[in-house]
């Protein structure tokens, strides 16, 4: 009875919560009352029908909060009657989600018509996506209500003691999860406490005939000294002792769970957890140090301690004899779900699927690199365990179809399709046991079937490789993944990068070397005066010639702009002819050129592969060899061999996996490498050599690339500052124009309108030289090719009043600037008040 009372007052304190959450829906009236509105349902656009599902779902909720509520308030008669409210609960939350749920994926899926003002479309968006998530948190609310109050109706046992001393330090999305599951596990667990319970009454025969010899071979629980037969009898099953550690993700993904070590201790399921509820209420302010809680780095913690005082943080049930597996395979969930999310209301059928076969693999581990024993009945204790979890859930329905698919294609090897490939290597090992994948195999392969295994052996290695790539290659690239390339090379091939990319910066500026700024700058007043003598002559001739007909105007006129183009576009021509001679000399270097002079020795005899090379080599062995070696378990010596200098010698299908894995160690980027075609199948020889070829040139070929652009860049900038110089300070404005008629300033006018702004060294005339830049032309020749003039803001003006302030009056610098008379008189005060502040 303390026990309802203490839930009851649990939910009312959450209702209160929730009430606090200012989750207020305005429900239309009209949508329950009009009878209508059903008539015309189908006449309605898809936001009204949304917007009446969100206000039904609305009102259901708080008719269920509503119900909670009443029921919180009332003593429990019957655990049969509250239980089934709160089924009922469930139900119509978890109908009312998948509404909600629906609504908030379309919204975010949500098009914009034909016709619809995107405002217009984005408020309705907004508003859409803003009540799904109202109501969203509302259920979560409900959800965690719920759970509780079915968590109330376990009987008292240790079922409700362990669930009571839940983990409750978890984030809000894993927590929601384990609500979720709360509502439909406590059922199904208390179902399965009735089973076991009728299983001992009915088979107490078969019980009392179980082999002593068998018994024998099993070890006593250490904690109750009793043999697995006696613990049958007690409805109670035998586990092994683990040490695991576990992060949140692995609620929601259960083979994230890592299994550190197999103890030497046998332990019954109900005595470690009364040694939990025991170390919990020892460690009241730091239940972490019982259980490790949801922290990879955990150290020192445990539960309990075994034979050898080692300590133990969970358990797995074991497969001892049948009459044992009846037990403890429906003791397994309840444990599952501790062992994995601290709560074994968390229990989820994938935890089932993951933690015994990520134990069989260290169980195979251990008796491979120290055979004894013990080692060998407790592997064969944990594969008979696999092997019967194997066949209840149909594993090879799954996992022989993916066999085949991980050799034919990559875009079956990801992460997203085999979540661990240690796991999925001890599924093909229940497969091999069962005879399911030889005669698979043979069914699939037929006479190809060493050449394909061969292949699914390397594939495994890249994969395995791509997924434990280590970390001190993986930051580097991870801002710039290209770079990888870029640091091999420079001490991959035989003769350095630099040697590729300095004779090609030299043939460039060969070519593209300007003349000296002398010669140069004396070209500008030609210029500007070749210019300008044919527009003076396209004027006096139409000045003069009053005689002549319009005809011949219109030819002069036409003679004379193409005189004019002609000019400009001598010095387009010349640029041209510039560049053509670079981009013919330049194709000696491109990436096509590059690749037909390298071949394969060029890059293998570099001592670049050393610079990955050790890292990658600890990678392989920490990782790959292990793989490789249950491999070799499955498939034999002949299929599987293990060469610790995979790495070190470097071929070209490794080098050419690990290059690639460089730039795709994301799952996401594997796939889309995969999608855009961009991923190389490294498994033919001389399509890896080809490969890492192309790759080589393409490298060289950039690189030369961005040199010639920066050198550019600096040719450019200096001839710029150089004739930005010129332009300030000539006197000759004939000269001045021919600068910038002969500049393209798009890229460069900053640097004009600087020196004209510089107060420590005046340019020279420059009213004359700013009235060029504002109207584009000076006397009758256009001088900006690419713009129609400059416009100065307020601050460039102001930077050019304070140059040259002294040169005009104030009536005169408003002529000059009208746009900008205020601010100019506002400057004119300020200096006044600043020139009688310091007499």
């Amino acid at each position: 009875m303390n026990n309802n009372n203490n839930n009851n007052n649990i939910i009312l304190k959450n209702i209160n919560q929730l009430n606090t959450l200012d989750i207020k829906f305005e429900i239309n009236k009209q949508l329950y009352s009009c009878n209508c509105q059903l008539i015309e349902w189908e006449l309605m656009n898809e936001t009204q029908k949304k917007d009446i599902k969100l206000a039904l779902v609305s009102k259901e909720l708080i008719d269920i909060s509503t119900e909670i509520a009443k029921a919180s308030n009332t003593t429990a008669t019957t655990t049969t009657a509250t239980r089934t409210f709160w089924e009922i609960q469930t139900n119509k939350l978890t109908e009312s989600e998948k509404i909600v749920d629906q609504i908030y994926e379309q919204a975010w899926k949500l098009k914009i018509e034909k016709g619809v003002a995107p405002s217009i479309f984005r408020e309705q968006r907004k508003k859409e996506i803003e009540s799904a998530l109202k109501l969203k948190t509302m259920i979560v609310s409900l959800h965690k209500l719920i759970a509780d109050g079915m968590k109330g109706t376990l009987k008292t046992g240790q079922l409700a003691s362990i669930t009571s001393m839940a983990y409750q330090n978890v984030r809000r999305k894993f927590a929601h999860k384990l609500d979720e599951r709360a509502t439909v596990n406590v059922s199904k667990l208390e179902a399965l406490e009735k089973q076991i319970d009728k299983i001992v009454i009915e088979k107490s025969v078969e019980i009392n005939e179980i082999d002593e010899q068998i018994i024998d071979k099993v070890p006593c629980c250490v904690l109750t000294l009793m043999n697995f037969k006696e613990l049958i009898e007690r409805g109670d099953c035998a586990c092994i002792g683990l040490v695991v550690d576990r992060c949140e993700a692995a609620i929601v993904e259960p083979s994230l769970l890592h299994v550190k070590s197999i103890t030497t201790t046998i332990l019954s399921a109900e005595a470690f957890f009364d040694a939990y509820s025991f170390a919990m209420q020892k460690n009241v302010n730091n239940p972490e140090n019982v259980h490790g809680a949801f922290d990879r780095n955990s150290l020192n913690c445990k539960v309990t301690v075994g034979s050898a005082n080692e300590p133990i943080n969970a358990i797995l049930p074991l497969f001892l004899h049948p009459l044992h597996w009846e037990i403890a395979f429906r003791r397994m969930p309840s444990i599952m779900g501790w062992v994995v999310t601290l709560d074994p209301l968390g229990y989820a059928t994938a935890q089932t699927l993951s933690v015994p076969f990520s134990t069989l693999f260290v169980a195979l581990r251990n008796k491979l690199l120290s055979p004894s024993q013990w080692n060998s009945t407790v592997y064969n204790w944990i594969l008979d365990t696999c092997l019967s979890i194997y066949d209840k859930f149909n594993v090879k329905d799954q996992i022989l179809p993916q066999l085949i698919s991980f050799i034919q294609s990559p875009e079956h090897r990801t992460k997203d399709v085999i979540i661990d490939l240690y796991i999925w290597s001890m599924y093909l090992l229940c497969a091999k046991h069962r005879n399911h994948l030889d005669s698979f195999l043979l069914s699939s392969f037929s006479s190809k079937l060493q050449c394909e295994l061969e292949l699914f052996i390397f594939y495994l290695i890249e994969e395995q490789l791509r997924r434990s790539f280590p970390k001190s290659l993986k930051d580097p690239y991870t801002q710039n993944p290209t770079q990888i390339f870029t640091n091999w090379l420079d001490v991959s091939l035989s003769a350095p990068v630099s040697q590729w990319v300095q004779p090609a910066l030299d043939q460039w500026q060969n070519l593209n070397n300007p003349q000296n700024n002398s010669q140069q700058l004396s070209h500008y007043q030609i210029l500007f005066e070749s210019s300008l003598a044919t527009t003076t002559s396209s004027t006096t001739s139409s000045t003069t010639t009053t005689t002549t007909t319009s005809s011949t105007n219109e030819n002069t006129t036409t003679t004379n702009e193409n005189t004019t183009t002609t000019n400009e576009n001598t010095t387009t021509t010349n640029e041209n002819t510039t560049n053509v001679s670079v981009i013919s000399a330049l194709a000696d270097y491109s990436k096509e050129k590059i690749e037909s002079k390298l071949n394969w020795s060029d890059i293998k005899q570099g001592d670049g592969w050393r610079s990955i090379c050790e890292p990658m080599k600890n990678c392989y062995k920490r990782a790959v060899i292990p793989l490789l070696e249950v491999m070799k378990e499955i498939f034999g010596d002949q299929i599987v061999k293990i060469n610790e200098q995979l790495i070190e010698n470097g071929s070209a299908q490794i080098r050419a996996a690990i290059l690639q894995i460089g730039t795709q160690f994301e799952n996401s980027e594997r796939r889309a490498a995969i999608t855009n075609k961009t991923y190389c199948d490294p498994w033919d020889e001389q399509r890896a050599q080809n490969w890492i070829i192309s790759k080589t040139a393409e490298s060289i070929s950039n690189q030369i690339r961005d040199a010639i652009s920066t050198r550019a860049a600096q040719i450019n900038s200096n001839k710029f500052s150089q004739m930005a110089q010129t332009f300030s300070q000539t006197d000759n404005l004939r000269e001045a124009a021919g600068i910038l008629q002969s500049s393209t300033l798009g890229a460069a006018m900053h640097l004009f309108i600087s020196v004209l702004q510089d107060q420590q060294l005046p340019a020279k005339k420059p009213i004359e030289k700013l009235n060029m830049l504002t109207t584009n032309k000076y006397l009758t020749v256009k001088l900006l090719r690419d713009t129609q003039c400059w416009i100065p803001s307020r601050k460039n003006v102001h930077k050019f009043w304070l140059a040259h302030a002294s040169l005009q009056t104030f009536e005169q610098w408003k002529q000059l600037f009208p746009t900008h008379e205020h601010p100019i008189s506002v400057w004119y005060g300020l200096k006044d008040r600043n020139r009688e502040e310091k007499k």
